[in-house]
């Protein structure tokens, strides 16, 4: 906090007219002391003066309740004596905690003692003076103290002082800190100083739980105790991970209607967890749950009783809720921001809450990711497992497990096929019957049953039989795109549109589908009504004709908090409209700005296909709902900039349609030594990706690298199937050479780097998931190896959208998007190299054209300055081994 105690001229502090309003104010008092309050200008020169009180200081605390922050109280010494007295000490003290100033004058106003300045912008916050932050992060400060081994670092002061400085200029930040900044803590020591100052809350946004868990369990906790204050903050996880007490006790109260016997010993599983847990939150579980019983016990918003419900006082999630109420910092993921940033765009950005309780500025750390976040949560799909999951709860028919009578039956030649029933209409029915009203309610509840067998099952067969041959269709339609088949993503343009497999049948398919769900929602809701009470008349045919017009032959309805079907029945209803919405929004796919394309994923008849639409662009998106609603957003990740350029992150995250003056851009360089620790090796002598001899020669070179590296390596690939193919030609070479091969697919991603970690002469093989989240310090990792730059595949369907859209309002794709985008990966994959100064390796990259193409350099460039050597397969493997066997002194 700025405090000069220094005199200065008048003219610096107070404009002309106002210092004559204050002289004469001090002439009109007779000399006395006044206190007055000035009202500063956006740089903190006063240019309007009012009298607050004459007399002593005593009077000062009576008035300053009607003082704001960004004001200055100036107060006279007739002596002419500048120095502050004990009681204009304490004065400023108190005034200082609210952002006021607090100044003290001679009587003509010739000089001036500035004692505290006012710390406020023009929003009325009050600002984070940089010598707070120097201090915090100095060898002398409460981190040095509270850290051991504690070392300052200059990037990491120069980003807190980049984000302290955004918060109080209510400005946005872009900010690319290299690995080993410490930027968590360049981010979170000004959030608090933010928080607590001005008493709101600030969210923090990551794209992996890993950061997440990093920052509440680690990070937080030690600052906390390096500062000596309670710092409070909240991880905030999505409703469907954590328990729903209510649905695991209907489950276990109608086991046999509701829990096919497959799955009751993993169901016996989570009732053993549930007894013991004290956070009901999956993360929690030494074991990892079948989704199908998860999806039947977890909290769900839509079937939420919140105060109604029997167990709301030992509610796993609202009690989760309650611990961010008093939060400072909120800990999310991208997904929850994204999903509150829409609804408060809907309700206003003032609403006090929505998904999250209101915040007053938001971080968004691996900020590389959030455009791919947003497209994805403000785009809409469908699927055949969507439509699967929602028919099984509302009701299914399966075989029942053998049993010694059902061999009997079919010993003796019957024909009987044992089944059973399942779903919510199922404990509906069987809940009438239990629960049945008496001769009052006879009657609804007649119509209820009639309902649910007339119309309501026959609805949902009929739903899931449009809906399966929907997705047949649409499966046989991305088939046919390929004569081989081997195409598994079709892209929904004009032309296919009006192609006899689509307009043919795709299109007759789905609307057939989406009636069928209608109907169904519909349906479920006249249940519902039905079964509260709340109907004019009862839906059903049946009862229809046999009742008149006297309501009292139905009875009263039922609760919802002593019949909890009805929320479900709701809850299902709302979800079959929403993927009658989505099926339509996707396959009639003329909405502007968006993409659309339909895929098969998995193999068989039965494997899932999805249509999908989503926004060309999410920048708009994020720029509307998220900063546009916020005082200040904060984007940082170790990639955000291609060479000293950060066009392509600005437009990908929308900050190129905020005013150029409310936005800033800082680069902080990671604090190793690259020269001397890593090594950029490149193949030349291998033939050009998808050439002939190009995938024999990658695997040639790959076990060449491998042998020299001794393992320790992760080789990361842009694709499955290469991967796939590469692991296959190495496979029996490495096992001769005694080197673990660990695959992705093979095993959880966890299980696979916990391998890895463990056994230092084995390699892994990964896609998308490894370039980027993974730290691995040590000589466990010595080298990384990319058998191709990360290029995006040029026939994704959003990525031909986006081309399209460029190169049709005037601009170039390779160089706005395909080329900084793959840049952008490729820094990503070599940063899993280097995580600490003690750390050594090479990155290996097996692709030509970093060094044959111009635009390579591009590649080379934009990473710091390493050891750079080219050559033959056999050259690189040996310089390899003499860079790993003999570090530099």
């Amino acid at each position: 906090m700025k405090n000069t105690t220094l005199v200065g001229v008048v003219s610096n502090y107070i404009a002309p007219d106002a210092a004559e309003s204050l002289r004469q104010a001090i002439e009109e008092a007779g000399g006395t002391e006044i206190f007055a309050v000035g009202r500063c200008d956006r740089n903190f020169i006063v240019t309007d003066i009012s009298v607050l009180a004459r007399g002593n200081l005593t009077a000062a605390p009576v008035v300053d309740c009607t003082l704001i922050r960004g004001q200055v109280v100036i107060h006279n010494h007739p002596s002419g004596e500048l120095v502050p007295s004990d009681a204009d000490l304490a004065v400023a003290s108190m005034l200082a905690d609210r952002g006021i100033g607090f100044w003290i004058v001679n009587n003509d106003c010739s000089a001036l003692r500035s004692v505290i300045d006012p710390l406020a912008n023009e929003a009325g916050a009050i600002v984070i003076d940089p010598a707070d932050v120097r201090h915090i992060f100095s060898s002398e400060g409460p981190l040095a103290a509270g850290f051991e081994g504690y070392e300052t670092r200059q990037g990491q002061i120069d980003m807190a002082l980049a984000v302290s400085s955004a918060f109080s200029d209510s400005a946005h930040l872009v900010v690319e800190a290299g690995t080993g900044t410490g930027k968590s803590l360049a981010y979170l020591i000004p959030a608090f100083l933010w928080a607590k100052r001005n008493k709101v809350r600030i969210c923090v946004s990551t794209n992996t739980i890993n950061l997440q868990e990093q920052l509440i369990e680690k990070d937080i906790p030690a600052l906390a105790a390096s500062l000596g204050e309670p710092l409070s903050a909240a991880l905030v996880k999505g409703r469907g991970n954590y328990l729903c007490l209510r649905r695991l006790n209907r489950v276990l109260d109608g086991e046999e209607s509701m829990i096919e016997p497959r799955y009751r010993s993993g169901l016996a599983q989570v009732v053993e967890w549930a007894v013991e847990t004290e956070s009901g939150d999956r993360s929690d579980m030494p074991f990892e749950p079948d989704p199908e019983i998860w999806s039947m016990v977890c909290s769900e918003g839509d079937m939420c009783l919140r105060a109604r419900c029997p167990n709301y006082g030992q509610c796993c999630f609202h009690k989760a809720r309650e611990s961010m109420e008093s939060a400072e910092v909120l800990v999310v993921n991208h997904h929850i921001l994204f999903a509150d940033a829409s609804i408060r765009s809907q309700m206003g950005p003032e609403v006090d809450r929505a998904v999250l309780p209101r915040y007053n500025a938001v971080i968004v750390d691996e900020a590389h990711n959030a455009a791919d976040v947003a497209t994805e949560h403000f785009g809409r799909q469908a699927s055949r497992i969507s439509l699967v999951r929602l028919t099984n709860a509302i009701y299914r028919r399966e075989r029942s497990a053998a049993t010694p009578a059902n061999a009997l039956v079919a010993a003796s030649g019957g024909s009987q096929s044992p089944q059973a029933d399942y779903g919510v209409l199922v404990r509906v029915r069987s809940n009438l019957y239990s629960t049945w009203p008496g001769e009052l309610g006879r009657r609804r509840a007649e119509a209820c049953l009639d309902l649910i067998d007339i119309e309501a099952i026959p609805g949902v067969i009929r739903a899931r039989e449009a809906g399966e041959t929907f997705f047949d269709e649409v499966r046989r339609a991305i088939v046919g795109v390929s004569n081989s088949g081997a195409e598994r993503t079709m892209r929904i343009t004009e032309e296919v549109k009006q192609s006899e497999d689509w307009d043919g049948k795709v299109w007759p398919a789905h609307e057939r589908f989406a009636v069928a769900l209608d109907g169904l929602a519909k349906c479920l809701q006249s249940l519902a009504a039905l079964l509260k009470g709340e109907e004019d008349e009862p839906t059903g045919a049946a009862p229809a004709k046999d009742v008149g017009d006297d309501r009292e032959d139905y009875g009263s309805g039922f609760d919802e908090a002593d019949f909890p079907e009805i929320v479900e029945l709701l809850a299902y209803a709302g979800r079959a409209r929403e993927l009658a919405s989505a099926i339509r929004f996707a396959v009639v796919a003329d909405a502007p700005g968006h993409v659309f394309w339909a895929e098969i994923s998995g193999p068989g008849p039965r494997s899932n296909v999805r249509v999908v639409a989503a926004p060309i662009e999410a920048g708009e998106a994020i720029a509307e709902h998220v900063v546009g609603t916020q005082q200040s957003v904060v984007f940082t990740s170790a990639t955000l900039a291609v060479g000293a350029s950060f066009d392509y992150i600005m437009h990908d995250i929308g900050l190129d349609l905020v005013d150029p003056n409310q936005v800033r851009q800082i680069t902080i360089p990671a604090p190793f030594d690259f020269k001397s620790q890593a090594l950029l090796a490149v193949v030349d002598d291998i033939p050009d990706p998808d050439t002939r001899g190009w995938e024999e020669a990658i695997a040639n070179a790959v076990i060449s690298i491998l042998d020299a590296s001794d393992g320790r390596a992760f080789v990361l690939f842009t694709s499955y199937k290469l991967l796939g193919r590469v692991a296959d030609a190495v496979e029996s070479h490495l096992a001769g050479s005694r080197i673990a091969l660990l695959r992705q697919g093979k095993a959880p991603r966890h299980a696979l780097l916990s391998e890895f970690r463990r056994d230092m002469r084995s390699v892994l093989f990964g896609t998308d998931s490894f370039w980027e989240g993974v730290d691995v310090p040590g000589e466990a990792l010595s080298c990384v190896v990319m058998p191709r730059l990360p290029f995006a595949v040029p026939t994704a369907p959003l990525v031909q959208a986006r081309i399209e859209h460029i190169a049709e309002t005037g601009g170039e794709p390779f160089n706005q998007y395909t080329l900084p985008a793959a840049v952008l990966r490729f820094k990503q994959g070599f940063g899993r190299l280097i995580r600490t100064s003690s750390d050594r390796g090479a990155v290996v990259v097996l692709d030509p054209r970093i060094v044959r193409r111009r635009y390579g350099r591009k590649f080379i460039d934009a990473l710091p300055g390493c050891e750079t050597y080219v050559g033959g397969s056999e050259d690189v493997s040996e310089r390899l081994y003499r860079w790993l066997l003999n570090p530099p002194h």
